[in-house]
């Protein structure tokens, strides 16, 4: 998954498996100290899930992204982005 923005021509933030892994990547605010969330691979595998996000385009934009497990509706993990 991946919020792209045009007008840089590159990502904005993605969901990315990595070294085992699940992680929010934030492309926009990585020159600041952002703590983006994570979770094992095994959290995503064997299951289904569900996937929300709220996008509001704009300079000073925003997302809301939750991905939680269809049969309980507990959340795996969530991430906010807030352009500043």
């Amino acid at each position: 998954m991946q919020v792209f923005s045009r007008g840089d021509n590159r990502p904005i933030v993605t969901l990315d498996a990595l070294s085992g892994k699940v992680t929010d990547r934030d492309y926009k605010r990585s020159w600041v100290n952002t703590s983006c969330p994570s979770v094992t691979l095994s959290s995503f595998t064997d299951r289904m899930t569900v996937h929300t996000m709220s996008v509001t385009h704009s300079p000073l934009g925003k997302l809301n992204y939750v991905a939680s497990d269809f049969q309980t509706g507990k959340v795996i993990l969530s991430y906010k982005f807030l352009a500043r």
